[in-house]
């Protein structure tokens, strides 16, 4: 099957599922991920399907089963019963597995896709598949409050509170500053519209820029990645929100981060895998940057005592950007679309592809 996105210059090929249920046959739905807290979960992910009339037919017949964390690649590969749909949330999608096992859809929750071996998958005849957009506005809410606690010293302000420090710490207002968002993809682009209104200068940074750096939107210069260091000089706040892909070495690596402005603030909602987080964490504590922000790891879940949390001036968030009270609700509805289409094997949205 072939389909193709002409405004976007992009022609997509799609193998044909590996296989499909018979139509007398249930279905079953592997999370590679347990639960993130008692919150967010999919324990009623099939009683919620059966309360919306177009879907109460797919819920009599989806078997729903979570595996413990790093269990995914086990599960596949024994494939005992045998596994229809994956979603791997955190977790990795090895080529072992996809070799292994007899799924014929990968669907992600949110966009990232970069622990999903992505030519296994085309080679093995098996969809992968993202919701790009999903998350978008609600990232962009949790990169925009982190900025403003780093630049606000809001973890500080109790100490506001002992003798003789009232009315500290100062703070600095993000009027005028300048803001490099690297990666303007949907969720930069809500990032940048939400900055918009703290009347700061915003320059973005892409992989591919547009033929033209300047543009109308609140994002007025646009530049390539072989720009990134000299932004990154003159940049009071710094935001990573660029996709990842796997291989890749970190965006803002050692040498970025020695470039950036001294007392430059640093947050990334994106990935891990984006920052040279060690060598960011080593700049906030010799006072070349003011702060640093995360809300992903190299590592997830990562430990309680890890050697980034516990400064004052670094924010640790649990991956927790996303997860907003609508977002397994919403997540639930476009993975039943994706079910029902695999079963009539018709491509999904969010069709990924090796680039």
């Amino acid at each position: 099957m072939r389909t193709s996105d002409h405004s976007k210059g992009r022609v997509t090929v799609a193998p044909a599922p590996r296989r499909a249920p018979a139509p007398d046959q249930p279905l079953r739905i592997v999370f590679g991920q347990r639960t993130f807290s008692d919150q967010h979960a999919w324990h009623d992910l099939l009683d919620r399907w059966r309360a919306e009339p177009r879907l109460a037919a797919l819920a009599e017949r989806v078997v729903v089963e979570t595996v413990v964390q790093n269990g995914l690649t086990e599960r596949l590969c024994i494939g005992d019963p045998p596994v229809d749909v994956v979603v791997p949330m955190m977790s990795e999608v090895t080529a072992t597995a996809i070799r292994s096992g007899t799924f014929g859809l990968i669907q992600q929750f949110g966009s990232g896709v970069d622990r999903i071996d992505l030519p296994a998958a085309q080679a093995a005849g098996v969809w992968v598949a993202n919701m790009p957009g999903l998350t978008a506005v609600h990232v962009a809410e949790h990169a925009v409050a982190l900025l403003l606690a780093l630049a606000r010293r809001l973890p500080e302000a109790d100490a506001g509170f002992a003798p003789g420090g009232w009315g500290s710490p100062a703070g600095r207002s993000l009027v005028g500053a300048r803001v490099c968002i690297v990666g303007l993809g949907a969720i930069g682009t809500a990032i940048a519209a939400r900055l918009a209104a703290f009347d700061v200068e915003l320059v973005g940074i892409r992989r591919t820029p547009p033929r033209l750096e300047t543009t109308a939107g609140p994002v007025r210069r646009v530049l390539g990645l072989d720009s990134l260091h000299a932004e990154l000089a003159r940049a009071d706040a710094v935001i990573i929100a660029a996709n990842h892909e796997r291989g890749r070495p970190p965006v803002i690596d050692r040498a970025a981060i020695a470039a950036m402005k001294p007392g430059a603030l640093l947050v990334n909602i994106a990935r891990g895998a984006l920052l040279e987080d060690t060598a960011a964490a080593e700049a906030v504590r010799s006072g070349h940057l003011d702060g640093l922000a995360l809300d992903v790891f190299p590592t997830e879940p990562y430990p309680e005592a890890g050697p980034l949390r516990g400064h004052p001036r670094i924010i640790t968030t649990a991956h927790t950007a996303a997860l907003t009270d609508g977002y397994f609700q919403r997540a639930g509805t476009r993975l039943a679309d994706a079910v029902r289409r695999y079963l009539d094997r018709l491509p999904p949205d969010g069709l990924v592809q090796p680039t």
